[in-house]
């Protein structure tokens, strides 16, 4: 019990710590740590803004902010304190001094989205469109468009954060909440949908659908269309494989969508080591866990900088907030086959830290000019009470504070003072708005397509699609094999974002524009644009930038099951992809198409790519149907250089289907091969996996081996358990190839626990030493589990 009262102690004490005087804002400002060659600025504070949560600029340029006021657990009066703000500079000094309410008696708002004029606002259980239509600054247009939102968590823990994806969809973080039965009050008729994961929705029908991740509060994406979203102890996550390309084979055992991106987390919980990555906050405020102290504990709002007011050499790279630690993190990615990898840019140095304990960054912005923003909630106690025991919540005073808040801009030293916005004029043109997908700065370029979409403006589709290739079909075989293909992404690509953006906008506006038109109007317009716009999404998929071909194979992902009719070159020039990424797109694209030449080309990149699990997921994913390719592609001596993963994985798949004809008929061509020659790991671990397919472990024991009842000769099985030892003595060896060839040899031999005796004798590592373990239960006689179990063989054992 010391440890537990000594935490509870050390939580009251930090309780008594925090209740120090907040700073004022210039005092704050001097308490700031940055990197330097940066400036960071007070834009706006109490008692112009309050508790801010998100930001948001409308199409003008004026910033919005949502009021979170009566977090945690609601206003004294239990009256609705949300509020929603317009806050402008009235006298020009660069400071936000005028504020209007553009909306109040919201319970506990959290997220906003300029669109068509006004906002989407997600307050759980409801998302919100608010609009002012008369100038006044306040709206007068008020109405729910989607509700069912659970609310039973804390309000922590709530659908938030409504971002523009570059599809045109609009998605929204969960919030880790429970299922919600999400209904349209626009579209009564429509049957509820059950969301427990991230959602989008259509803005103009307010379909929505679950997509795949449970971000607790932030979400964004890259220049490529990647999402980023985040949970308390996980800063960055990637949600790499759409589950709806595993739903098409059921007959792969595969559930994973979501790779956690940080590369100095530590995940054993079992070990109690902290599964999170290290911060370095300077001020002295301690965690809710003693475990968690430096360490991410509450990650929120996740933010790719993609703006053109901090140096080029950010671009690209991650930034985090952590309220607890009083701080702003910053990480940069490096890509690992279809998804990434992070580390901290300046190790042992925050981006942005504060020793002011009353710091609590939780929302990130890129602004019209470029710069980061940082809503500040500035409070004594960010923690909701729901996680802090009994003894500290009724010495601390949540409230304390929630009349305060802060926003900064940071910013190179020498664009401190820009602030106008440089395409405001002239924007609502269909000509500036397609230039404007160019700008080198993000949020002019998602401005430019929320007006695109809004607005329907097909007229700008001619402008759009001249900035990609055109190419005719009878060209397109030379085209794509003259084109030059790198296989690298580049941190700052502006032109291949440009023409990532006007393949998105053209794929968005058809889409929104048809599905909104009505039958007879959307005809001619889907005619007259289908075919040229598949063309260039064609041409694109061979694009000189990787970035502009992966999202042009997310593209042809929804061509029909017939993919597009193009010649066995063109396919031959697909599969040499140079890029891990593309091909994993394109990987997932071959698995709907029908035809020998896509099985063809989805065998070659899955063996290329076969040592990553993502991508042998694609792979996998795309096999129903092509059963006999992959048995005929499967016998060991025809393989070819496979990744020992691969072979585990393709063995146990095809072991599985073919269960009973193998037990049946003994060892037809998915076990057998010719042994006599085997020197790769790739064979082990194929027949392991297929051992694990079929079950034989379940069969009844005999005189025999196992595998001796499948077929193999006494010749064969010599040869399989000496290659088996040979694997088993090289250090070099991965784990899964040195489990595969236990495996093995409990299965070949007769006496099995007599091997697997003598592999506990040897000392293996500890991973091994269990599977040896699990074999010798299963596989043993009982002679030699009372030997393991002897007091002579018990004291050779390692502990």
């Amino acid at each position: 019990m010391r440890k537990p009262a000594l935490t509870l102690l050390a939580l009251v004490g930090f309780v008594q710590a925090a209740a120090a005087s907040p700073l004022t804002p210039d005092a704050a400002l001097a308490a700031f740590q940055y990197d330097a060659g940066l400036t960071v600025e007070l834009v706006a504070a109490e008692p112009f803004v309050g508790s801010p949560c998100a930001l948001a600029w409308d199409d003008a340029g004026r910033l919005f902010v949502v009021e979170n006021r009566g977090y945690p657990s609601g206003a004294p009066d239990g009256r609705p304190a949300g509020v929603i703000a317009l806050l402008e500079d009235a006298d020009g000094d660069g400071r936000l001094d005028r504020r209007t309410v553009f909306a109040d008696g919201l319970t506990f708002p959290n997220g906003l989205l300029a669109w068509d004029g006004g906002f989407f606002v997600t307050c759980a259980p409801d998302v919100f469109f608010l609009k002012d239509t008369d100038g006044d600054g306040r709206a007068d247009v008020r109405r729910v468009v989607l509700t069912g939102f659970d609310t039973s968590n804390s309000t922590q823990l709530r659908v938030a954060h409504p971002t523009l994806g570059p599809d045109g969809w609009i998605y929204l973080t969960s919030g880790l909440t429970r299922a919600g039965q999400i209904t349209s009050p626009a579209h009564p008729d429509r049957p509820a949908v059950k969301i427990s994961t991230d959602a989008r929705f259509d803005p103009f029908t307010f379909e929505i659908e679950p997509v795949d991740g449970r971000g607790q509060f932030g979400q964004t994406f890259d220049d490529w269309g990647n999402r980023f979203i985040c949970m308390n102890r996980v800063h960055i996550q990637h949600p790499v494989l759409p589950s709806r390309f595993l739903q098409r084979n059921p007959d792969f055992a595969f559930a994973e969508t979501v790779q956690d991106v940080p590369a100095g987390m530590v995940n054993d919980l079992l070990k109690n080591r902290n599964p999170a990555a290290r911060i370095y906050p300077i001020s002295d405020n301690l965690t809710t866990a003693d475990s968690h102290a430096g360490f991410f504990s509450a990650a929120c709002s996740v933010q790719i900088y993609r703006g053109d007011a901090l140096p080029v050499d950010y671009y690209g790279d991650v930034f985090v907030c952590d309220p607890t630690g009083n701080l702003v993190h910053r990480d940069r990615l490096t890509a690992v086959g279809p998804t990434f990898s992070s580390r901290m840019v300046n190790e042992g140095r925050e981006f942005l830290a504060s020793r002011d304990n009353w710091f609590r960054p939780v929302y990130l912005a890129t602004g019209p000019d470029g710069a980061v923003y940082i809503a500040d909630m500035y409070r004594r106690t960010i923690e909701h009470p729901d996680y802090l025991p009994d003894e500290v919540r009724r010495r601390t005073d949540f409230a304390d504070g929630h009349e305060l808040g802060r926003i900064w801009r940071i910013s190179a030293v020498e664009r401190g003072n820009r602030r106008a916005l440089e395409s405001i004029e002239g924007a609502g043109s269909a000509a500036s708005l397609a230039r404007d997908l160019a700008h080198p700065n993000v949020w002019q370029r998602e401005r430019a397509l929320r007006i695109l979409l809004a607005g329907r403006m097909t007229n700008a589709l001619p402008l759009l699609l001249g900035k990609l290739p055109n190419v005719a079909p009878s060209n397109h075989l030379d085209y794509f094999q003259a084109a030059a293909r790198n296989s690298e992404f580049p941190r700052h690509d502006l032109a291949a974002v440009a023409r990532v953006n006007a393949l998105n906008a053209v794929g968005a506006l058809l889409r929104f524009a048809v599905r909104s038109l009505d039958r007879e109007q959307a005809r001619p317009l889907a005619e007259g644009w289908g075919n040229e716009v598949f063309g260039r999404v064609l041409a694109a998929s061979v694009d000189r930038a990787p970035g502009v071909r992966l999202v042009a194979w997310r593209s042809l992902q929804k061509a029909g099951s017939r993919g597009p009719r193009v010649a066995g070159e063109i396919m031959h020039v697909w599969s040499n992809e140079p890029n891990a990424a593309v091909r994993f797109q394109l990987a997932l694209a071959l698995g709907n198409w029908d035809g020998d030449a896509a099985t063809s080309a989805l065998i070659d990149i899955g063996v290329r790519d076969g040592g990553d699990k993502w991508a042998r997921a694609a792979f996998f994913s795309g096999l129903k149907g092509r059963t006999a390719a992959l048995v005929d592609f499967h016998h060991p001596t025809e393989a070819g250089p496979v990744a020992p993963d691969l072979g585990y994985e393709m063995g146990r798949y095809l072991g599985s289907l073919f269960r009973e004809q193998v037990i049946n008929q003994g060892a037809t061509n998915l076990l057998s091969a010719d042994w006599s020659d085997a020197e790769s790991a790739w064979e082990m671990t194929s027949l392991a996996g297929s051992i694990e397919g079929v079950r034989l472990l379940d069969l009844p024991t005999t005189g025999d081996s196992r595998l001796k009842r499948l077929g193999y000769t006494d010749e064969a099985l010599i040869a399989i358990k000496r290659h088996a030892r040979r694997l088993l003595k090289s250090s070099e060896v991965p784990m899964l190839v040195q489990r595969s060839a236990v495996t093995v040899l409990a299965l070949a031999d007769p006496d099995a626990g007599t091997t697997l005796l003598e592999l506990l004798r040897s000392d293996p590592a500890p991973e091994l030493a269990r599977h040896v373990l699990s074999l010798l239960v299963t596989t043993g006689s009982p002679t030699a589990l009372a030997a393991l179990l002897s007091p002579a063989a018990w004291a050779e054992f390692t502990p």
